[in-house]
């Protein structure tokens, strides 16, 4: 597959949502030393339960390159888990955050994962531009907690967004077996250097589309979207 990377700047210190499941779905790192020496980065893994664990270091040497699977050496996260990895670099250094995925034909699938310095935030709401659900589609949102404060907020769908006036619009979760909730606001709790994941049900027999925005609860609160 292809995956297409927007320009960043150099950065010193990063935090990404990693999602790792048996066989099937992995998440890769990858660091790009652009100094004339050597770069040291220590890191270490929050799972869902909020603790951090998997604390370590990498060096990446001078004009070098350095990518992983966060299932191997030396990041070592055990698979079937989930949370976020945090890092710290001795000096600025480009990163990458990719999400893989092996379906059931064999394909290798690859997909962006944000990658988002915790001492760099917004104050404002923000909005993406589009989810899809029912009629085969869903979408999952994922919020990361950039910060060491416990956050809050909503996460409201607005539809249809076209021709006809936008307005909120109502979206299931949940499952048929565990039962399913239908709103077009749902709110959010987050833990320090933790995540939200919110995935719609594709439940419906109607295709329902529009666009997402994530309101903090308070002006100082943000999250990165994935």
């Amino acid at each position: 597959s292809e995956v297409g990377l927007p320009l960043q700047r150099y950065i010193e210190h990063g935090r990404m949502f990693v999602e790792l499941s048996g066989q099937s779905i992995n998440t890769v790192l990858t660091i790009m030393n652009p100094n004339d020496a050597d770069v040291t980065v220590n890191f270490y893994f929050t799972g869902a339960n909020g603790e951090s664990t998997n604390f370590g270091t990498a060096t990446v040497p001078a004009n070098g390159h350095f990518s992983r699977f966060l299932t191997d050496t030396p990041y070592e996260i055990l698979t079937d888990t989930s949370g976020t990895l945090t890092f710290d670099a001795s000096a600025p250094v480009a990163v990458a955050g990719f999400r893989t995925y092996a379906n059931q034909a064999g394909n290798f699938i690859l997909s962006r994962t944000p990658v988002v310095d915790p001492y760099d935030w917004t104050v404002d709401p923000v909005t993406i531009p589009m989810f899809a659900d029912s009629q085969g589609w869903n979408t999952q949102i994922v919020l990361v907690n950039t910060t060491e404060e416990t956050m809050s907020g909503e996460v409201r769908f607005y539809g249809p967004g076209n021709s006809n006036e936008t307005g909120p619009i109502d979206v299931s979760t949940g499952d048929l077996i565990n039962g399913l909730t239908t709103q077009s606001v749902y709110a959010y709790e987050i833990a320090p250097r933790g995540y939200f994941r919110l995935v719609t049900a594709s439940a419906g027999d109607t295709l329902v589309n529009g666009f997402v925005k994530i309101v903090p609860a308070r002006s100082e609160e943000h999250t990165s979207e994935l």
